[in-house]
């Protein structure tokens, strides 16, 4: 058998752009149709993310039903991260515990953690995930869940190591939770002086020390 040219990532992109657009055009085709025409197509994480922003999210039914399928049955790596591409922005509470198991594979974990930051209530599986995933998935958890006014989820994303949290993570991550006020408080115990210094640290670690500079609050943080 003659080997199939290997596409390059725009050919790739384009190629799956266009059977996602023939998916939603005919209602007759199933996941399965899907499966069989993106396999083969080797897209990656990265390209099926880049693709999937010129769809509406939330708003299309079939690709949360179509995505669910994907993850349980596709065949091949492409085809399984379609399905968690198709399920950020759409998936719910009941697929919890399926993205939890996909995303412990190595190559689904980005996705995965996608998936998961958009399900309201699921900030503790995000954790869950990112401590048992790649060194990575720990810094996105730790960006993605600084929000939280949940403050076992805040004191989770304070306990970072600060080797993985970049200059301007740690930065934007201290002015939100306001670490001067916070340590003045009574309930500052060990280990929020222990996040607060890790901020501080990454901050001024090789490469980010100018993110100390842009930190308005780095004199009264010192002070503490």
């Amino acid at each position: 058998a003659v080997a199939r040219p290997r596409m390059s990532w725009r050919e790739r992109g384009a190629s799956l752009a266009a059977v996602l657009r023939g998916f939603l055009a005919d209602p007759a085709l199933t996941a399965r149709d899907l499966l069989e025409r993106c396999s083969g197509l080797d897209a990656s994480g990265s390209i099926t993310c880049e693709v999937l922003r010129e769809f509406v999210p939330g708003s299309l039914a079939r690709f949360l039903e179509a995505g669910r399928w994907l993850v349980v049955n596709g065949t091949d790596r492409g085809t399984v991260l379609l399905g968690l591409g198709l399920l950020v922005g759409r998936a719910g509470q009941q697929d919890v515990t399926l993205v939890k198991a996909i995303g412990l594979l190595p190559f689904a974990d980005h996705l995965a953690l996608q998936v998961l930051a958009g399900i309201p209530g699921a900030e503790h599986d995000l954790m869950w995930l990112a401590e048992r995933s790649r060194r990575h998935a720990r810094t996105e958890a730790a960006q993605v869940l600084a929000v939280s006014p949940d403050p076992a989820v805040r004191a989770w994303v304070l306990s970072t190591p600060r080797e993985l949290l970049p200059g301007d993570a740690a930065r934007r991550i201290a002015e939100l939770y306001q670490i001067p006020l916070m340590l003045s408080g009574p309930e500052a115990g060990d280990a929020l002086w222990d996040g607060a210094g890790s901020l501080l640290l990454a901050m001024t670690s090789t490469g980010n020390y100018h993110e100390i500079t842009r930190y308005e609050q780095a004199p009264a943080a010192y002070e503490r």
